[in-house]
């Protein structure tokens, strides 16, 4: 989920046909988000944080890399 990679989420979901006609029915604008939160992703927004604020990607900080490493 942290990687709003919906189609692997779905593909390991207990049943990938029913997620991907819940995830088409309810798509939100943002197709990068997932349908419980919307605009308001928190995953979404602290990943543009981290980028907008120390020009380091969320998947380097979940590694462990930070500008200071």
């Amino acid at each position: 989920r942290k990687a709003l990679d919906w189609k692997g989420q779905i593909e390991l979901s207990i049943n990938p046909e029913r997620a991907r006609k819940l995830r088409e029915s309810r798509m939100p604008k943002d197709t990068d988000v997932c349908t419980m939160c919307g605009e308001f992703c928190s995953m979404k927004g602290v990943s543009a944080y981290l980028k907008k604020d120390s020009g380091v990607g969320a998947g380097q900080v979940a590694k462990g890399r930070t500008s200071s490493s």
